[in-house]
């Protein structure tokens, strides 16, 4: 049976459209306007995809979900995939504001962070800047909300017959909460990848076609949505369970029940620093890459190279 809203083949016991919502028993076939009413929200995503064409030479265009612009194979026509349109009924496209808009800003807090500590004071003084970048880059991000059971060893004072007895006493605990995960989406630029942070999602706001054509160019993803559903339950796993370990020090075991929400694109600024500086005894110099998120100017990641 089809859906004379949509045209979707639909099982012959449903009572509603799965694609479109519509009430099947309620549409009659003397309604043929319905058909030329129609809004382009009740398209399923397979109709859009059937759609996207090149603008200027007509080729149909493939793009990975997520991408938010798409370059023609076939004349090289770069297409910017409205938010408005159809691609945003297949995939959710945000995108987080610069904040950080300039090297000397981003400099200056570089600065604050690195000589924040006592045992390191004037180190970026001392330190050669090799290069520093503002980078727009793609992530999916995994929201997911969890519970997490855990046994950990707490350490107890005691006192028996005048004497102190330290002991360890396995103690449980339970943590519930939500996270969203970034995954980068580029293959290539693995060194984006933070162990730990997650964006100020509630900062992000919808793609717009001006984006597209500021000073820090977007970029497209290559790592298709299917590689993070496949994987998603892990992912939320492993991050949850760092998170735990850091706070909880000796933990015995830890049972993790992930529940995935949603999978969506978030385009995020990103300042990449590359720096060198002596070692301790100063026979031979040491190199770190240092990420910043380029909406609100938190040290994302710190990654040492020899």
């Amino acid at each position: 049976m089809k859906c004379q809203n949509c045209g979707a083949t639909v099982p012959e016991d449903v009572i509603f459209c799965p694609y479109c919502g519509t009430k099947i028993k309620d549409i009659n076939a003397s309604q043929p306007k319905q058909e030329e009413k129609k809004d382009k929200n009740t398209y399923n995503n397979e109709e859009i995809l059937k759609e996207m064409k090149c603008p200027n030479c007509g080729a149909p265009l493939n793009p990975l979900p997520g991408e938010s612009i798409v370059v023609c194979s076939y004349c090289g026509t770069t297409i910017f995939l409205n938010p408005n349109g159809g691609w945003a009924k297949v995939k959710k496209h945000l995108i987080l504001d610069i904040m950080v808009p300039n090297s000397e800003k981003a400099l200056n807090i570089l600065h604050d962070y690195m000589d924040s500590s006592i045992l390191h004071r004037h180190r970026f003084e001392k330190s050669t800047i090799l290069s520093n970048n503002l980078l727009y880059v793609p992530y999916w991000i995994v929201k997911a909300s969890y519970i997490a059971n855990f046994v950990y060893m707490k350490t107890e004072v005691q006192s028996f017959g005048g004497r102190t007895v330290v002991q360890e006493i396995p103690m449980p605990g339970m943590e519930s909460g939500e996270v969203y995960i970034p995954i980068i989406g580029i293959s290539n630029l693995k060194e984006f990848q933070p162990e730990d942070y997650e964006f100020t999602i509630i900062k992000a706001r919808e793609i717009r076609e001006s984006d597209v054509s500021g000073s820090v160019k977007l970029m497209n993803g290559d790592i298709k949505v299917d590689a993070i559903e496949n994987n998603k339950n892990n992912y939320v796993i492993n991050f949850v369970n760092r998170k735990i370990r850091k706070r909880y020090k000796k933990i015995q075991s830890i049972s993790i029940n992930p529940n995935v929400e949603e999978i969506f694109i978030l385009h995020a600024p990103i300042w990449k620093f590359e720096i060198e500086f002596p070692g301790l005894m100063k026979k031979t110099n040491h190199k770190e890459v240092i990420l910043m998120d380029g909406s609100n100017g938190m040290i994302m990641e710190k990654i040492k190279e020899e």
